[in-house]
């Protein structure tokens, strides 16, 4: 599955409504990869991975880039793999890349890759990526939506089963199971969502709670400090008129 490129930021408040850009139309079912070739994307599939990169970027923060679909030529002569999601440092790949040419840039391999199965998945190129990317020593995850599988695959040994498991490679965010929506993705602060507008839409409730518990206790400082001041200024006039009775406060 190959949708146009995205690249996700890791800044967070500044643009929680922009924090996932894409230059393909949601609502259309296919996609154009970076050569050009068309293929069926399902709409469960990308909203999966636009949230997989969503939470991934948030949690890794602006050092580190979680690309959607880019072109990466890990040699000149090969063809582009085009994962659905991979980490890369952000110094590699600034705002408007299009492709990612290793060689070129003299950049590493990416640190993770992520890829989301779904049905019309061609099951021969899925192995033959995953046997490229264990060449190059870049760990990959495998999530099966339909299966409700999430299986990591390193340089080495058998595939490992971790579901539920916090991923250090994306920022510390979990693919957890609901009992009704499926496969989900847990970010580092708990909230769990298939879909960035319900990430993003539950981000900014969290926020606007947590402004309103501050000024709720900014009140409640202000509240306590002027009850500090009443009680000082009360005490400075009992000490003056003490004074005035020839008693000094000090003593008593």
């Amino acid at each position: 599955m190959v949708p146009s490129v995205t690249a996700l930021t890791g800044s967070i408040l500044p643009v929680v409504s922009q924090a996932f850009h894409s230059s393909y139309n949601r609502d259309e079912e296919w996609s154009i990869d970076p050569d050009q070739v068309i293929v069926p994307e399902s709409v469960d599939h990308r909203d999966f991975t636009e949230a997989l990169a969503y939470f991934a970027a948030l949690a890794l923060g602006p050092s580190m880039r979680v690309c959607r679909g880019l072109a990466w030529y890990p040699t000149p002569e090969e063809t582009a793999m085009a994962p659905d999601a991979m980490v890369l440092p952000a110094r590699f790949v600034p705002d408007g890349t299009t492709s990612y040419r290793q060689a070129i840039v003299g950049g590493p391999v990416p640190t993770f890759v992520a890829e989301v199965v779904s049905d019309g998945n061609d099951f021969g190129t899925g192995l033959a990526k995953l046997r490229r990317l264990r060449q190059l020593g870049v760990p990959a995850l495998v999530i099966d939506l339909y299966r409700k599988t999430v299986e990591l695959f390193e340089a080495s040994g058998l595939p490992l089963s971790c579901l539920d498991r916090p991923f250090p490679e994306l920022g510390g965010i979990r693919i957890v199971e609901d009992a009704e929506q499926g496969l989900l993705v847990q970010g580092i602060d708990g909230r769990r969502a298939r879909r960035v507008d319900v990430a993003a839409a539950e981000l900014s409730a969290s926020l606007a709670t947590e402004i309103a518990r501050a000024a709720t206790e900014a009140a409640r400082a202000a509240t306590e400090a002027a009850r500090a001041a009443t009680e000082a200024a009360r005490a400075d006039r009992l000490a003056e008129a003490l004074r005035a009775l020839g008693h000094d406060p000090s003593t008593i």
